[in-house]
């Protein structure tokens, strides 16, 4: 079976109405991934939906998992899917793009979808944060900034070091 390319609309969509059935409370999403990146214009095409969704169970989560019909990522903390946890604050400075019901979706800010994509150090996590860099005109100082806090809150590991050393290579390689 092919895989196909998920259009924003209609992944964040289906997501909502998956939701909706599935908790009688108010949902927070937060979209981060290529779908986020797709809201901001990037032409690049993902395949799954990458999102923290709070307020769910386990079980309810799997549930929505099941039910999308497409791949996705889904989780009650996203901040924790690797080593490198994401910039402290990262849900307040999320901002909503779509309420339905009981559900808000929200996207991660410029800078922390940009952050989040450089955790990762794969080139094409790369090239998304430098679309975001240059269409937000985010600086070297706000990404040293949030690097230094993504350092602070995370566990130490040799993979800290590791981000590090590749954040201060990729500052001094883009903002010559």
């Amino acid at each position: 079976m092919a895989r196909e390319y998920l259009a924003a609309k209609d992944a964040i969509d289906a997501l909502v109405r998956a939701i909706e059935p599935i908790s009688r409370r108010s949902v927070d999403v937060i979209l981060l991934g290529g779908l986020a990146m797709a809201w901001y214009g990037s032409s690049r095409q993902t395949y799954d939906l990458d999102a923290e969704v709070s307020s769910l169970t386990r079980p309810q989560l799997t549930r929505l998992w099941q039910s999308l019909g497409f791949p996705a990522d889904l989780s009650a903390d996203v901040s924790h899917w690797g080593m490198i946890d994401l910039p402290p604050g990262y849900r307040k400075r999320a901002k909503t793009i779509r309420r339905h019901g009981r559900v808000t979706v929200r996207i991660l800010s410029p800078l922390d979808l940009a952050m989040s994509k450089l955790r990762v150090m794969r080139d094409s996590d790369i090239q998304d944060a430098l679309f975001l860099i240059r269409r937000f005109r985010i600086t070297k100082l706000q990404i040293r900034r949030a690097m230094n806090r993504m350092i602070r809150a995370s566990i130490p590991s040799t993979d800290l070091f590791f981000f590090q050393r590749f954040m201060e290579g990729f500052l001094k390689e883009q903002f010559r």
